[in-house]
């Protein structure tokens, strides 16, 4: 029964909230308060992927759910891989690709202890995610867990309930606001389920997604624990400075909804000004549209924001008080090398930033450029002239001439640096700069050439095209960065691998026993793609207290996936290994973390049989370390591949005050770190040797019954 309560809420999403709530609720801390921590919404599949270029990949992801569901028969090549029933994974596909919400939070009442309250409501009117369909695989799933027994009876609502230590597990038909939906609930529901988050997203708009997260309930609590953790009060302090816990932590907040035409995903930070104030992005500080200038028109990709040094060295000197033991970066700096980093390096820079990809020197990454506003360019010339032949000098040591700083100058008479590798076919150039007020740092002459030609007042900047001027000149005082993406350009060069990819993906959802679980054709041609493609832009404000930012995009899934491929295309060899570990993930997840339980259980059943060869003789083993020393196991034996212990203890525990050989009822050792990190399973060792994975809940309760929980540390 307590197997199949904690694989429905995993089902519904909360399995995790819920696996620890019991020893939370029972420990009563301080610093709870009512409220929603996690809300996530969806309107569907149909919803979300509106446009007709779309239509095979709806059709893909819907296969999605049977595929999982024989997932687990095809690939039964594990040992003790855990037998989840089939249905599951078919389930939770299927709910999350219905319309669906979930609420996670908690009710603190003025008597009693906390208690969770999760509701994951889901299911549409009609076809493979409707309720009923839900509904009948949950049963089938409940039913299978229960070993064919009769289901809970159906109570208030037409929901089935079980109940639990801290509160009751409802599943099952319920009107939701009048309509009937599947729902899984945990503690308080009242029918009703929450609108729908439309974050900071235009009126005109319908969200059909959205999520947001709340840590202010459990703010308090968390400070708490951290402060009582060694040095936790520093820990603390710094994470309250940058509004991460304390009054008023900052939530976030995500809605996404369509025009027709465009996607628009609009993001609220709240109180998140306070992180920016105290990285020294004060109320007087935006980004500069001058800045945009140094950003050619023909860029493949371009970003520009505002971002502030000085905040770094009070920090450390703030850290510094409270530990000793941390270095004076400035000081050891200023001894070393002669250089006072605040004045020289640190003082002169200014806010602004700006990088950039060149569509005209290649788009890759060798067109990448990088510039920052200068506030004394004077003062940082000369520092860099210093280090120019400082480095130099340790070069000519270190690398007897094969690495060099090497100065230059451009067409246009400016003098630049490189560093390079002379007679070595090194196919990356860094080269720098200083053009009026800018520095420039780029991955190639040819790029760094353009720029300081832009700087130089020449034509044809990014700043020229009406949607990046429309961001640039609407109220540019609340400007804090954007970002540019010539959405073409992306697609001609992702979709090859976006094809790839597609093809797999295809390929994974067929049948080998029903020929039409296929999805046909999921990408369309290109040139659909690229037919009236325009640029995705983002953008992020200052309103008020809070930082919101605005993403508009192709209203395709497939054109911004190649988008999304297209901008990887300097970083060929990283992003195909993994959008294959992606398509993988099913699979390979649960491989990692089946081996990793094999590894666990293997090893505490290699310490249980040192222990009872150690005892023939009648004796047993002082500890442990005793087995160690004696080299009857190696010391890596002690370190479980899910450790280390989050209280700093052992990784495994065993208990050596009787002769324990041969008692099949006696609990002799247990994998500790998983029992104090909260894993699902923990590995129990018995004295005739046996190993047995047991639930946590079901762990505990036997090592508590054999008073156990001091001798393995457990207190």
């Amino acid at each position: 029964m307590r197997r199949m309560i904690w694989m429905l809420a995993g089902g519904a999403c909360a399995g995790l909230a819920l696996g620890h709530w019991g020893q939370l609720a029972g420990a009563q801390p301080e610093g709870l308060e009512s409220g929603t921590i996690l809300e996530a919404h969806s309107a569907g599949l149909d919803a979300i992927m509106p446009d007709d270029r779309d239509a095979g990949l709806r059709r893909a992801l819907m296969l999605m759910g049977p595929r999982l569901a024989r997932l687990q028969q095809d690939f039964q090549y594990l040992p003790d891989a855990p037998d989840l029933p089939p249905v599951l994974p078919e389930l939770v596909w299927n709910a999350l690709m219905s319309p669906m919400s979930l609420s996670l939070g908690i009710d603190v009442p003025a008597n009693g202890p906390p208690q969770p309250r999760v509701q994951f409501v889901a299911g549409g009117d009609d076809g493979a995610t409707s309720a009923q369909s839900l509904n009948a695989m949950a049963e089938r799933f409940v039913g299978m867990m229960m070993g064919g027994g009769d289901l809970p009876p159906q109570g208030e609502m037409g929901l089935r309930t079980i109940s639990m230590p801290n509160g009751a597990l409802h599943f099952g038909l319920g009107a939701v606001d009048g309509r009937e939906r599947f729902v899984v609930s945990f503690g308080r529901f009242d029918g009703t389920e929450p609108e729908a988050i439309r974050a900071n997203l235009d009126d005109g708009l319908t969200p059909v997604a959205g999520a947001r997260l709340d840590l202010a309930p459990i703010s308090g609590m968390l400070g708490a624990q951290i402060a009582s953790m060694p040095d936790g009060e520093a820990v603390a302090g710094l994470l309250e400075t940058f509004g991460l816990i304390g009054e008023d932590p900052i939530s976030i907040e995500c809605g996404a909804a369509f025009d027709g035409t465009r996607a628009h995903v609009s993001t609220r930070m709240a109180n998140a000004m306070r992180i920016a104030g105290a990285m020294g992005i004060d109320d007087d500080i935006s980004f500069d549209p001058a800045s945009a200038r140094s950003i050619p028109a023909d860029v493949s990709s371009a970003a520009g924001g505002v971002v502030s040094v000085d905040w770094i060295l009070p920090l450390i000197d703030r850290l510094r008080t409270q530990d000793p033991g941390i270095p004076d970066i400035r000081a050891e700096i200023q001894t070393q090398i002669g250089i006072d980093i605040k004045t020289q390096l640190l003082d002169p820079l200014g806010t602004d930033w700006t990088v950039h990809l060149s569509s005209s020197t290649g788009g890759g990454l060798l067109s990448t450029v990088f510039t920052m506003e200068l506030d004394d360019p004077g003062v940082f010339a000369d520092t860099h002239a210093q280090l120019v032949g400082m480095a130099n000098g340790i070069l000519g040591e270190m690398a007897e001439g094969w690495v060099q700083v090497r100065q230059w100058t451009t067409p246009g008479g400016d003098t630049c640096a490189s560093l390079i590798a002379p007679g070595l076919p090194i196919p990356v150039e860094p080269v720098w700069g200083i053009k009026d007020d800018r520095l420039v740092v780029a991955a190639s002459r040819q790029a760094l050439i353009e720029t300081f030609e832009l700087i130089g007042g020449g034509d044809g900047s990014l700043a020229e095209h009406p949607r990046v001027r429309a961001i640039l000149q609407d109220d540019p005082a609340s400007l804090l960065g954007f970002s540019f993406a010539d959405s073409q350009w992306m697609i001609r060069k992702g979709y090859p691998t976006a094809m790839l990819g597609a093809t797999a993906l295809g390929g994974m959802v067929r049948d080998r026993e029903n020929p039409e679980a296929d999805a046909g054709v999921i990408m369309p041609p290109m040139q659909s793609l690229l037919a009236d493609a325009q640029p995705t832009l983002s953008q992020w404000r200052r309103q008020g207290a809070d930082m919101v930012m605005h993403t508009e995009a192709e209203a395709s899934w497939v054109s911004n996936i190649a988008v999304a491929v297209g901008a990887s295309s300097g970083y060929t060899g990283l992003y195909m290994p993994a959008m294959l570990a992606g398509i993988l993930l099913p699979a390979l997840g649960q491989a990692r973390e089946n081996a990793e339980q094999i590894q666990a259980a293997t090893q505490t059943r290699m310490i249980a049989q040192a222990v009872i060869d150690f005892s023939i003789d009648g004796d047993m083993p002082e500890s442990l370390q005793q087995l160690v020393d004696e080299q009857r196991i190696g010391f890596d034996t002690l370190q479980s591949p899910r450790g280390p212990s989050f209280d700093g203890g052992p990784d495994f525990a065993f208990r050596f005050d009787r002769n324990w050989m041969f008692d099949s009822d006696l609990v002799v050792g247990v994998e500790r770190c998983a029992l104090v990190n909260g894993e699902e399973f923990i590995h129990v060792a018995f004295g005739d040797g046996r190993v047995e994975a047991l639930y946590f809940d079901n762990a505990w309760e036997l090592i508590a019954e054999q008073g156990l929980i001091e001798t393995f540390g457990l207190e």
